[in-house]
């Protein structure tokens, strides 16, 4: 390990590595924590042995496309001066929470998730040849494309793609107008053909298809404990098994499983996660609002043995909850005067409201929303302006 190294940066730094050499995962352990999308990034930096300062700076690149992202879909959206917007957007992301100085995949996945906003707001425009995504046929192709490697940089979305992936086709088999679910059933087809090498490669070494990750079991494990002590974030397996006498029983089962490859472990997370569930719903469920509150605010968080958490209390946890307090808010003005969000926002926030439920159901923590909030931001600017204006079709500064 290098000197500096923070977070998660040390594994994405090995998956570079294994890249660099035709492979991926450690073949010893069979670790598919995090997927590809962020580590092939990484290549030309790994190759180089470059010192981590490069790297890092390269988050600039990733947030100031993002911010272009959001711009062209503020734009499109018709918000009073976008770039003041945009400008207002980067303020709230980086008190919300700061992940540019570290390699991590957020600031990459918050300019796909813009880049998604603006391709889904520019397929539906009546005039898409003039939205900068050169037609409804290219935007939705940027779409899929943009949606493809959030899965393969956050493989929790690979989830959400194959939610969107049998919607499109059942909307297209079933519902009336199927020449109107074409383009998105493409769209979804596209965005599961750019995950097909990862997903053949994990089929390879895993014998399973689809396979995203194996960190599932574990979030859902801890999601699962009956001890009223834990409130369904991460546990730490290495400070588990260092302290039978704290853990117990949860310290046991770890260190049972710890010879095992990833893989492995996390069938038995899983099929333990279940025997749960079984014996004491009610305990999961008040971890889930856990969840739910840790997600938006910042706590509750479990103090254990080997772990310190830093509690998201006061000024903190209001700044990473106001995206969902002026959210709500607008949203009942903008229902007040009885209006409807267009397709290029209802779409969009359609796909941050059903990736928001799902993260809701793993080791949440407000940085896991972070890709998200451009979205969030657009459909608060929307609700206000909109629910604010007596007409709906008042002229709106371009710029």
């Amino acid at each position: 390990m290098r000197p500096g190294w923070g977070g998660d940066e040390p594994r994405y730094w090995l998956m570079a590595q294994n890249l660099l050499h035709g492979g991926f995962a450690d073949a010893q352990t069979r670790l598919f924590w995090n997927g590809p999308g962020y580590p092939l990034t990484l290549l030309p930096w790994a190759a180089a042995q470059a010192p981590l300062w490069l790297p890092r700076c390269v988050n600039a690149f990733w947030l100031t496309l993002a911010a272009f992202g959001a711009w062209r879909w503020f734009l499109l959206l018709r918000l009073p001066r976008p770039r003041l917007q945009v400008a207002l957007l980067s303020l709230y992301l980086m008190a919300h929470g700061s992940l540019g100085h570290r390699l991590m995949s957020e600031p990459l996945a918050i300019a796909l998730v813009s880049l998604i906003a603006w391709a889904l707001a520019s397929a539906c425009h009546p005039q898409a040849a003039a939205s900068g995504m050169g037609g409804k046929s290219m935007a939705w192709c940027g779409f899929g494309l943009a949606l493809g490697y959030l899965a393969m940089t956050k493989v929790f979305y690979g989830y959400v793609l194959l939610l969107g992936f049998g919607s499109a086709w059942l909307g297209y088999g079933i519902l009336p107008g199927r020449r109107k679910w074409i383009a998105p059933a493409l769209a979804m087809t596209l965005a599961l053909a750019v995950c097909l090498p990862y997903l053949a490669y994990t089929q390879a070494v895993t014998g399973r298809f689809p396979y995203w990750g194996n960190s599932g079991g574990a979030q859902l494990y801890g999601l699962t404990l009956g001890d009223e002590r834990f409130r369904g974030d991460w546990l730490n397996s290495d400070a588990v098994i260092a302290d039978p006498g704290f853990y117990g029983e949860i310290s046991a089962f770890y260190a049972a499983i710890d010879t095992l490859g990833f893989v492995a472990q996390d069938d038995s997370l899983k099929a333990a996660a279940l025997r749960n569930i079984r014996r004491h719903p009610a305990k999961v469920i008040r971890n889930w609002r856990a969840n739910i509150n840790r997600l938006v605010l910042g706590y509750p968080v479990t103090d254990y043995p080997g772990h310190s958490p830093e509690l998201s209390t006061g000024n903190r946890s209001l700044i990473q909850g106001l995206w969902l307090y002026a959210l709500v808010s607008g949203c009942l003005l903008f229902l007040w005067r009885r209006r409807f969000p267009p397709l290029g926002l209802a779409l969009p926030l359609g796909f941050a409201v059903v990736s928001t439920f799902g993260l809701t159901f793993v080791s949440a923590e407000p940085r896991m929303v972070f890709p998200l909030l451009p979205i969030f931001y657009g459909a608060i600017a929307y609700a206000w302006h909109r629910g604010l204006c007596q007409n709906i079709d008042i002229p709106t500064h371009a710029g």
